[in-house]
């Protein structure tokens, strides 16, 4: 019976030989649909590729469009606000040019005006100054003649009262001068004072009355003939000499003191007289002074006065006049500041208008560019990722197939192995169970 086990265990080897032939032919159609499918992807790429291509260059050639017309449209904008700036410039300066001129017509007008009445006030100011210069001088006039004529009686009485007080003094004056006389040559000349003794009447009586005394007492004595009785006579007459002397200087100068009195007196007289006709004159002449003083203060008061309101009228016309040209500058300056800043700031709106246009032009075209950039960029990164999933797809299929292929020749060398393992398996177990065993296998 062991080619039971044998046909067995061929038939296990047969099986197995025709499941691996299987898994070959199982091989070759996996690499046939790789094949087909890499051939796929390829074209489906390709065709993923081309038209992300046309779509990309659909999109530069409307943004290139998009950005001409916008740049058009901006170049146009700029020109209508230019055109607009320079017609609001235009009438900004007429009006002001218009207005300059009225404000100039009424500052000459009211130049003219201030200079007529200025000129009517000067005349009216001048003829008021020429009557009160004339009626102050006739009033000083009169008032120096009434001074000079009071001043020339008033000398006349003062020089009358001198003349009669110099008349009561005259008397005693010439005495003084009749005793100052000789008085010098009494007191200094020797020779005069002895003709003064010799020749005095009252001397010799003197000289007697002395000679019998003194010769009496030396009688009495004994010593009349003595050389000191010749002496003491000589003494005594020069004493009564001296004494006499002494006695009419002193008279003299009595009498001169009574003329020295009268001549300070009658010099007082003249002195008080001719400070009295001084003070007259001084007086006269100071109020003569004080009146011209006051005629020169009043006329110089009135020309100071009527200076005074020429110089206001001629200052309220120059300040009114000065006023007009100021509010003329100020208006005329008002004028071109809001001419200046009404063009500033149409400038400074089209400025900014067109700075305005400009930005949202570039920030159009920007974000036009940024758009287009980004969908090509989107376009390429859908195309590169259909591009990929195809690709990653069909790999993904080929490795399926691949790996499908090779579990089949796996599972083919595997059957066929089993198989053979299970045939020769089969033939042991057979041949196990169909050995003899004890005393059979030893018959």
């Amino acid at each position: 019976m062991a080619w039971v086990a044998v046909a067995v265990a061929g038939g296990s080897v047969v099986t197995g030989m025709l499941s691996n032939n299987a898994a070959g032919k199982q091989i070759d159609a996996s690499k046939d649909a790789q094949k087909i499918n890499t051939a796929a992807a390829q074209e489906g790429v390709k065709k993923i590729e081309d038209s992300t291509s046309t779509a990309i260059q659909t999109l530069e050639t409307g943004r290139t469009d998009t950005e001409a017309q916008l740049r058009q449209a901006q170049a146009d904008s700029i020109s209508s606000i230019d055109s607009a700036l320079a017609k609001s410039t235009a009438a900004i300066q007429q009006g002001s040019d218009a207005a300059m001129q009225r404000a100039q017509a009424a500052r000459e007008s009211a130049v003219g005006l201030l200079e007529q009445g200025y000129n009517i006030s000067r005349g009216e100011i001048e003829s008021s100054l020429a009557a009160s210069r004339a009626a102050i001088q006739a009033a000083t006039a009169k008032a120096t003649g009434a001074l000079e004529e009071g001043r020339d009686r008033s000398i006349t009485e003062q020089k009358t009262s001198r003349d009669e007080s110099l008349a009561e003094f005259k008397p005693f004056y010439d005495s003084g001068v009749d005793a100052l006389s000789g008085i010098e040559s009494l007191i200094t000349d020797p020779n005069a004072q002895k003709d003064f003794i010799e020749n005095n009447v009252f001397f010799d009586a003197l000289a007697t009355d002395a000679t019998d005394r003194l010769f009496a007492n030396q009688a009495a004595k004994g010593k009349l003939g003595s050389g000191g009785t010749a002496k003491g006579l000589q003494d005594s007459i020069l004493l009564l000499g001296n004494d006499l002397l002494d006695k009419n200087i002193s008279q003299r100068f009595g009498l001169v003191s009574v003329g020295l009195d009268a001549a300070n007196s009658m010099a007082g007289v003249r002195q008080n007289t001719a400070n009295a006709i001084s003070s007259i004159e001084g007086s006269t002449a100071a109020n003569i002074a004080q009146l011209l003083g006051d005629e020169g203060s009043q006329i110089a008061s009135a020309e100071v006065a009527a200076g005074q309101q020429l110089s206001d009228a001629a200052l309220s016309a120059s300040s009114s006049a000065a006023n007009a040209f100021a509010n003329e500058g100020n208006t005329l300056a008002q004028l071109e500041t809001t001419r200046a800043a009404s063009i500033a700031d149409l400038t400074n709106q089209s400025g900014v208008n067109k700075a305005n246009v400009i930005d949202s032009t570039g920030k159009t075209i920007a974000d036009l560019i940024n758009s287009t950039a980004t969908n090509k960029a989107g376009l390429e990164s859908s195309a590169g990722t259909n591009s990929a999933n195809v690709l990653t797809g069909t790999a993904g299929n080929n490795a399926q197939l691949t790996v499908g292929a090779g579990d089949a020749a796996a599972a083919g060398t595997v059957g066929v192995a089993n198989s053979i393992t299970s045939g020769i398996n089969n033939y042991l177990l057979y041949d196990a169970l169909n050995k003899p065993t004890g005393a059979s296998a030893n018959a």
